[in-house]
């Protein structure tokens, strides 16, 4: 049975969205980090499903995964930076 601790805990939370996506845990962060899951600790013990089920929605009707959308977004992420040094 898990802690009080364990239940609130950001890491919990990420691994069961983890689960919940079918991805591994570095890249459900990379997700975050690139903006397609906005905030992983919202103040509740469970990940809210609505905030899951927005994200999964993004690519239930297109044939990309999400490790090629989570690759994309990291390619326009590097141009954006490049950009940002060349100003």
């Amino acid at each position: 049975m898990r802690t009080r601790e364990e239940i609130d805990s950001p890491m919990l939370m990420e691994r069961e969205a983890a689960k919940y996506l079918r991805v591994n845990l570095s890249t459900l962060i990379d997700l975050r980090k690139y903006g397609f899951v906005h905030s992983l600790d919202l103040g509740a013990r469970k990940y809210p499903k609505w905030e899951l089920d927005r994200f999964i929605s993004k690519w239930t009707d297109s044939e990309e995964s999400i490790e090629d959308a989570l690759e994309q977004a990291k390619q326009e992420h590097e141009v954006k930076n490049e950009k940002v040094v060349h100003l």
